[in-house]
Parts: structure tokens; sequence; C-alpha cells
């Protein structure tokens, strides 16, 4: 499994996002990505409770490719909805690599999608650990050439944290289709 860091929202400030705007934007662009190459996309949502799926849905004709996403927001709706293993959460908690990787696993396993993408995180204003604090949050994505994950290190209020997630998330799914897109066509010479 690969593992990557971010931190801030790419030098832009909460407010400056826009993110329904910006979400609708990625989202076209990974949509125009995922139907271009007959691929498919489960979520699996924990503090953006939604989010991504509602900046995915923005788009017309986005069922062609978007399985669908699970809000998965307490332990228990982890372990019943995807079958998260109850040793993960003991180990690593809710909010980690390794649950977040699961989790993206777990739903492209049951979606049978193409990609599964995952996100939790500590989007305050309470919880947070030392190592995790508040505005940590943990991107996965599961894809038939393997798994990743991402920290992220956001600021702001939980609004802030959670729309700053929901374009990383974007900008990240973005970014992986493109390069796989790239990947494809230099094979296929």
């Amino acid at each position: 499994m690969q593992e990557t860091e971010e931190t801030g929202g790419r030098g832009r400030g909460p407010r400056d996002l826009e993110p329904l705007s910006a979400g609708h934007r990625i989202a076209t662009t990974v949509g125009n990505l995922l139907r271009q190459r007959q691929e498919s996309l489960a979520l699996a949502e924990s503090c953006t409770g939604g989010l991504i799926a509602a900046a995915m849905t923005t788009v017309a004709g986005s069922s062609d490719y978007l399985w669908g996403s699970a809000v998965v927001y307490s332990a228990a709706a982890k372990q019943t909805i995807l079958g998260l293993d109850d040793e993960i959460l003991d180990e690593h908690g809710t909010v980690s690599r390794e649950t977040t990787a699961a989790l993206a696993l777990d739903v492209r396993r049951i979606s049978g999608a193409t990609h599964g993408l995952a996100v939790t995180g500590w989007a305050g204003p309470g919880g947070g650990t030392e190592a995790d604090p508040v505005g940590t949050v943990y991107l996965a994505l599961a894809s038939p050439d393997g798994s990743e994950t991402r920290r992220c290190s956001f600021t702001g209020d939980r609004n802030a944290i959670r729309e700053q997630a929901l374009v990383s998330a974007l900008e990240w799914l973005q970014h992986k289709l493109s390069e796989r897109r790239r990947e494809g066509s230099q094979a296929a010479r």
C-alpha cells in the first residue's frame, strides 16, 4: 500500500474553496474519466457525511459510473454496513490509515465497483489525538492496481475541514484516474 501526506488546502483558505462549485467541476472531470474507461466508483464516507456523493451526483448521468456512497459515520456503521473487521478498529481506531484503507477495500468488494474511495477524519471541534489532531483526514483509494492512502492536515472550523476533505478527495481521485489513463494510453502503443 502506497502512502502519501498532504498539508493544508493547497494554499487556499477554507472560504476560497467554494466547495460545492469546486466539487461539481472536479466531479464532472472525474465522471468523464470514469465514463471514458467504462469504470465505476463506490464511496465510503465518514467525516464528509455524504459530501462527496453530493458533489458527484450534481453531474447529470452520474449513475452511469457512481455505484453509491455508504455514509459510515459511527464505528458500528463501519462494521455493520461495510463489514469492517473489529480487530482493525480495536488496534487502529476509527480514524487511521488502516481503517480508511480497509473501508476503501470493503466498499469496492461489496459494490463490485472498479474503484473504492474512503474518507475518515477529525472534523472537530472535539475528537482528535496527539498523533492525529482535529483537521487530520485520511483518504484511501482501492483500485484494480492496488490501494493507496493519503493523510491530510486541514485547518479551520468543522465545515471548512469537511469542505477541504471533499475537494482534496476529488482532486486526488482525478489525479489518480488521469495517471491511470496516461499509463493505459502508453501501454496501448
